[in-house]
């Protein structure tokens, strides 16, 4: 399950609620984020990605243990700010 919200920050948010390892591209729907990147952070597991703007759009990877989550807010990296 995966859904995103934009406020003062966008979010993303994806949910393994099954009891096996599941994968998944997650497509968000901002197509603003082509030709930029940004830097997925991720305050409940101490963890933060750079992926490409393209790659979110387009859809972005995710592979997630048994009734694990990501909870990802998508920063503008610091060097391109």
């Amino acid at each position: 399950m995966a859904w995103s919200w934009l406020g003062e920050s966008r979010w993303l948010v994806v949910v393994n609620l099954s009891d096996v390892t599941s994968a998944a591209h997650v497509r968000l729907p901002w197509d603003d984020l082509r030709g930029q990147t940004r830097h997925l952070v991720d305050p409940t597991h101490d963890v933060a990605y750079d992926r490409s703007g393209d790659d979110l759009v387009d859809g972005l990877y995710v592979e997630l243990d048994p009734w694990s989550w990501h909870m990802f807010r998508l920063d503008i990296p610091e060097e391109t700010r």
